[in-house]
């Protein structure tokens, strides 16, 4: 694992803790009654017909089936996640996500998820990563890492924030890994806006 996460500059605990998102996901339930032409969606249900698998090309496959989300019944396709195929018995619970083709009922899915979606939205941290290390892997990694004290240097006077009343260093920190919603997220991003501002000036 430490040379896995060497290859993407990760050496020690501030590494880890200060390599952050470069995107985020919003885990929330997506209004099919107002979508345009291949939207992006996230939605949940039922797996509603036995998958179909179709190999072509070398190490490559198609899985396709029908899901129902509880309002309507769309289809599904997948590339090379023929794995999932005996884990998708006919009642199973999932989350899909990717594009939407409005005029086919189709979904080409670029990520399955066993489970159903949370009640709330969740906002979920995505990280650069690499070949051995999912972005998911990573971000469990960093949170675990969280959980405990952490040390860090905040390089911003002491006059400036209290000035602007910036969040501390490790607020912030906390705060990118883990938003809590929209505008904790956006309250970080204002203050982060802010103190580069700063430091260029």
């Amino acid at each position: 694992m430490a040379k896995t996460l060497n290859k993407i500059g990760i050496y020690n605990d501030d590494d880890l803790i200060t390599h952050y998102p470069f995107r985020y996901n919003i885990l929330k339930r997506t209004d099919f009654t107002a979508l345009e032409e291949d939207s992006y969606v996230v939605t949940d249900g039922v797996v509603e017909t036995l998958p179909y698998l179709v190999h072509f090309k070398k190490h490559m496959d198609k899985m396709s089936f029908k899901l129902n989300t509880g309002n309507r019944i769309i289809n599904v396709v997948i590339f090379n996640r023929g794995f999932y195929k005996s884990k998708l018995p006919i009642g199973t619970k999932i989350t899909i996500m990717g594009k939407y083709d409005i005029k086919h009922n189709t979904c080409v899915a670029s990520e399955l998820r066993f489970g159903m979606l949370p009640p709330k939205p969740v906002i979920e941290p995505v990280y650069h990563s690499t070949f051995g290390l999912s972005s998911r892997e990573l971000s469990k990694l960093i949170e675990q890492r969280l959980q405990t004290d952490i040390d860090v240097i905040d390089y911003i006077p002491d006059y400036l924030n209290e000035k602007y009343s910036f969040l501390d260093k490790e607020k912030s920190i906390r705060i990118v890994h883990n938003p809590k919603d929209i505008d904790s997220l956006k309250l970080w991003s204002a203050d982060f806006f802010i103190k580069i501002t700063e430091n260029l000036n």
